[in-house]
């Protein structure tokens, strides 16, 4: 009966076995039986594991319970013949991926001797640039596009570079020149400095000048700008009873300013040793001055002649501030006149003497256009009624008490403000005979 039941799942491969629930076999069919044990064909069955009989054979077991009756069918495959076909699947799927790793090492072979070329072309340019030469690369094409743009990139970068360096071989020598240009500033400012020293030291500054003669007492000073500047002044005895004073404003700045001054004190002493007056003095000078004065660079002169036993004397005024007179019981105040014209400018220019007299207790105080025009921070000048206030601060001062009251008021009007000019300042008491 159940031969004729289980007919359609004999393959003649398989054996079959039909349990009962209590373990007892009541059927099998299929190829001789290799096991009876039922309880090891049941636990063993559905696993999907291979299993081996006693000669080596695999084998593998399935099973299924009936619901009622609970009967259990087990079935037994011979899996000799499928381990050799398994065997020969694998084998072959081992050959044909053999062959493609080998196809693919080939390809892959191709395909790094292409990057390394590639690459070693880039890496080589890179150096060339590390190199300093930053030309762009000559490129020839190949099929790897990554590394065509990174060829683009790179050329970019060369360019980029060649600018920036071109910038910064620009910037270099900009810095150089302004180094140069600061060295060479240093060089005239260490000139000006030893030009100011220069022209410091020939302007009598030992004082009291005249520490044996008690006709007059004298004072003058000279306060450089930051230039070399064209201010001087000069006092000294033509005889034993003509006291000469001088003070002048040179036009212009600078070494040239101070070069026309040291020529123009030169030729004014000169005059006036050998006897000239203020007026026949400056004459001269005029005609010595307007020789060979291409640059055109005149001076403002006052000159004055004194005969210290009188009190007596001539002075000259070309183009220069007014002086303020102080008598001896008043205030100062500046003496305007009519003068002649700047000394060097004018070959036809005629110069006037103008008498004066000075009595015991009278101060002469004379002084270059560094002192009116001393400009403050809001661009106002100091004046001439500063200038008058001050001197009239201490009227009956000394002349040194005089010219430090004077610049003291400069100072305190200035401020912070850079000096321009150079302050130079003259005074000079006349005691008379008796000295008082």
């Amino acid at each position: 009966m159940f031969d004729g039941l289980f007919s359609v799942l004999q393959d003649g491969k398989s054996t079959w076995y039909l349990y009962t629930e209590d373990g007892s076999e009541i059927w099998h069919a299929g190829p001789e039986a290799e096991h009876t044990d039922p309880g090891m064909l049941i636990n063993e069955s559905n696993k999907g594991e291979l299993l081996h009989d006693e000669n080596g054979r695999p084998f593998c077991l399935f099973s299924m319970t009936m619901a009622s009756p609970e009967w259990t069918l087990v079935r037994e495959v011979n899996m000799e013949n499928y381990e050799q076909v398994v065997h020969r699947v694998r084998g072959a799927i081992w050959i044909a991926a053999g062959l493609v790793f080998l196809v693919a090492l080939v390809f892959y072979a191709l395909w790094l001797k292409k990057f390394m070329r590639q690459f070693n072309s880039l890496q080589n340019e890179i150096i060339r640039m590390g190199q300093g030469d930053l030309e762009s690369i000559e490129f020839r094409p190949f099929s790897i596009n990554e590394f065509e743009q990174m060829q683009r990139e790179i050329n970019r970068t060369c360019d980029a570079l060649t600018q920036q360096m071109d910038t910064i071989r620009r910037m270099e020598r900009e810095q150089a020149e302004q180094e140069n240009r600061k060295k060479e500033q240093e060089r005239i400012e260490r000139e000006l400095v030893v030009a100011r020293e220069i022209q410091a030291n020939v302007l009598p500054n030992e004082f009291p000048a005249f520490p044996n003669r008690t006709e007059f007492d004298l004072f003058a000073s000279m306060t450089p700008a930051k230039e070399v500047g064209g201010d001087f002044y000069d006092f000294f005895l033509t005889d034993s009873d003509h006291l000469a004073l001088v003070i002048a404003d040179v036009s212009g700045k600078g070494i040239p300013a101070a070069l026309f001054m040291m020529v123009s004190k030169t030729l004014i002493k000169n005059e006036l040793l050998n006897g000239c007056d203020p007026a026949t003095a400056l004459d001269r000078v005029n005609q010595r001055l307007c020789e060979r004065n291409s640059s055109m660079m005149f001076v403002t002169v006052w000159v004055a002649v004194l005969e210290i036993s009188t009190g007596k004397g001539l002075a000259c005024n070309a183009g220069h501030e007014h002086p303020a007179l102080r008598r001896a019981d008043g205030k100062y105040a500046l003496v305007k006149y009519p003068h002649a014209v700047f000394v060097g400018v004018n070959r036809k220019a005629r110069y006037q003497n103008r008498a004066f007299e000075l009595h015991p207790g009278d101060r002469v105080f004379v002084y270059t256009d560094g002192v009116p025009e001393a400009t403050a921070g809001s661009g106002e000048m100091f004046g001439e009624q500063r200038l008058a206030a001050a001197l009239n601060t201490c009227p009956d001062g000394k002349p040194e008490e005089i010219l430090r009251t004077v610049k003291s008021a400069v100072d305190a009007f200035v401020g912070d403000a850079e000096q321009f000019d150079d302050l130079t300042m003259m005074c000079i008491e006349y005691k008379g005979t008796d000295g008082a």
